[in-house]
């Protein structure tokens, strides 16, 4: 059967088709080669509302759509099911494990809203790719020639998925890693880079945990520095050596948000947030619980407007909108507001990427700071929009928790602010008032201004 000229195939689907792959980034041969990639595709997925994107437990490449949840189309069948995907925040672009032209996991980049390009070959020997917000880097984990992991890789790429710069390497201690690497991620601007597995922490032992590493003073991955556990902190060794105490929770799947914010999966089976105090003289940290009772997570993707997406160990693929709703930061004292519900998607997986694509990454703001406040003064006794005020040179904000009839002050006088007053207090948090509000009347109902 001869194949459908391009014109066709944008109009309709090209279901089936078979397209030659390149041996190297933006460098096509001739499909003699012996690489290539089934692709199936429906070509008309919209820029306009970003897919998820999944890998199921048979190795198919799917779109799914994050309003109905269903599976939209199928790009490819050949992915491998333990390889991971990312995509590229435009949504031009997915990139997954496939075998190569010598039948190593090699890592793709397969074209989402077009037929008119091939599929690509941009890293041989890699798998578990990764791409940051920005879309400026691609992260995979190296392996060799035997399949076992070496390291981890991070290279700059073009919105066309093509190599824009040498890849920088980071190399594991050991050749496999002590443990495997499972995931890894790369932070906006290859600011960090975090690693599921594929080190043993002195402090946290031989079980699998996500590190973290600055790639532009790190030179292996023997600089990962586990990021905080979900018991709160992980507590540095005392001069003898040994561990203050021991944490029961262990993290997997991290993935960065455009803001630079952090997420991970941890061993309480929800989906935190870890975050660190980097006030002067100080050291330690904590974590936000963003999503509860997640289940245990193999893989994690964050979409526009704070949605989450999430693979469980036994294949499920679940969707949270407005899960990421931290108004004042990963350290504050406000409880998140309530998310979305939790919605199944049907079938079994194995990864899961998403992105809202580069406006989102453009409007999120910045990542509040965690810092101490050196004195927190008492606003006891103010009017609520003096105590605002007050908190405001602070850069804290101020909400009213709760108003109480009291009608030996004026109405909006505050009665009690929680964190208390007092000095050192470490919090970028918002500061909860109880206020007083008018006199009940006699019949129990509340009287004055509405």
């Amino acid at each position: 059967m001869r194949p459908l000229p391009f014109g066709v195939c944008a109009a309709i689907a090209c279901l089936g088709s078979t397209l030659a792959m390149a041996a190297l980034p933006g460098s096509p041969v001739a499909a003699a080669d012996g690489a290539t990639l089934a692709v199936h595709r429906s070509c008309s997925i919209a820029a306009t509302d970003p897919p998820i994107l999944a890998v199921t437990r048979a190795g198919a490449l799917v779109t799914i759509n994050p309003t109905t949840l269903r599976v939209e189309s199928t790009l490819t069948r050949s992915a491998l099911r333990g390889g991971g995907v990312a995509v590229e925040p435009s949504v031009d672009l997915a990139f997954v494990t496939a075998p190569g032209r010598d039948g190593r996991p090699a890592i793709w980049s397969v074209p989402l809203a077009a037929c008119r390009s091939a599929p690509t070959v941009v890293a041989r020997d890699a798998e578990l790719p990764s791409v940051s917000p920005d879309g400026g880097y691609l992260g995979y984990v190296t392996l060799n020639g035997r399949g076992q992991q070496t390291g981890v890789a991070v290279e700059p790429i073009s919105t066309s998925g093509k190599r824009a710069g040498p890849a920088q390497h980071f190399r594991a201690a050991t050749v496999p890693p002590r443990l495997p690497i499972k995931a890894i991620a790369v932070a906006p601007k290859d600011a960090a880079l975090a690693v599921s597995g594929g080190f043993v922490d002195t402090y946290l032992g031989p079980r699998p945990t996500v590190g973290t590493l600055t790639p532009a003073s790190a030179s292996s991955l023997a600089s990962l520095v586990p990021v905080f556990d979900a018991e709160g902190i992980s507590i540095p060794p005392p001069a003898n050596g040994k561990p203050q105490s021991l944490p029961r929770d262990w993290q997997s799947s991290p993935v960065y948000l455009p803001n630079g914010e952090f997420l991970v999966g941890d061993g309480s089976q929800n989906v935190s947030m870890p975050f660190t105090d980097n006030s002067p003289g100080e050291q330690g940290g904590g974590i936000r619980t963003i999503v509860r009772d997640a289940g245990p997570i193999s893989a994690l993707a964050a979409g526009s407007g704070g949605s989450l997406a999430w693979v469980s160990t036994n294949g499920t693929l679940h969707f949270e909108s407005d899960a990421v709703n931290l108004p004042f930061g990963p350290a504050a004292e406000t409880p998140p507001a309530p998310g979305g519900t939790i919605r199944q998607v049907a079938g079994r997986y194995e990864s899961v990427a998403w992105t809202g694509g580069p406006e989102t990454a453009a409007s999120t703001a910045p990542p509040p700071t965690f810092r101490m406040v050196s004195s927190l003064p008492n606003v006891v006794g103010l009017l609520e929009p003096a105590a605002a005020q007050v908190m405001k040179q602070l850069g804290l904000p101020v909400f009213v928790a709760s108003t109480q009839p009291d009608a030996n002050v004026p109405a909006d006088t505050v009665l009690s602010q929680n964190p208390g007053a007092g000095t050192a207090i470490a919090c970028q948090c918002a500061i909860a008032l109880t206020v007083s509000g008018p006199p009940a009347s006699p019949t129990g109902e509340l009287t004055g201004r509405p």
